[in-house]
């Protein structure tokens, strides 16, 4: 049976796109589901196992430690692919294509655009973290195995054909 774990280190692991929709639809049709986010207590849903993470208190946090507790929980899982659903997520993408393992990145929003308005990031960084996510997004259209884009101009961010 072939496993799919979805990954978020933003939303609550009974999120209602990520397990309502897309991990039931995927279990309902035979696949072994894992989704795996910020939680205290690993536990099984309509077939689906719920998998903990320490909870981040802080963006650098969820960036740099849920990162890390992320990478380990996705290689115990031992996957055949992976569905991201957060853009902190892409560098852990590429570490898991690098194993030879399937990744799909769940485009929700336009980054590069939205790096730009964050308050938080101080105002003269900005145009460089836009120019990074900008970068990012092509290597994900370039190396990952699949994109599912929310919207037309989400999707035009990436090669032609690779998001749906």
């Amino acid at each position: 049976m072939v496993r799919i774990a979805h990954l978020t280190t933003v939303h609550q692991p009974l999120d209602a796109r990520i397990f309502h929709k897309e991990a039931k639809a995927l279990r309902q049709h035979g696949y072994d589901v894992s989704v795996i986010a910020q939680g205290t207590r690993s536990f099984t849903r309509d077939g689906i196992r719920i998998i903990p993470i320490r909870p981040s208190t802080s963006r650098v946090g969820r960036v740099t430690l849920t990162a890390y507790s992320m990478l380990a929980a996705s290689l115990r899982v031992d996957a055949d692919i992976y569905h991201l659903h957060d853009p902190e997520l892409i560098p852990l993408g590429f570490l898991l294509r690098l194993r030879g393992k399937a990744v799909i990145y769940d485009a929700h929003e336009d980054l590069p655009h939205d790096v730009a308005a964050k308050e938080w990031i101080p105002r003269r960084l900005r145009p460089i973290v836009a120019q990074a996510a900008t970068i990012a997004l092509r290597a994900v259209g370039a190396y990952f195995s699949g994109i599912v884009a929310s919207v037309d101009a989400v999707a035009a961010r990436f090669p032609k054909g690779r998001a749906v």
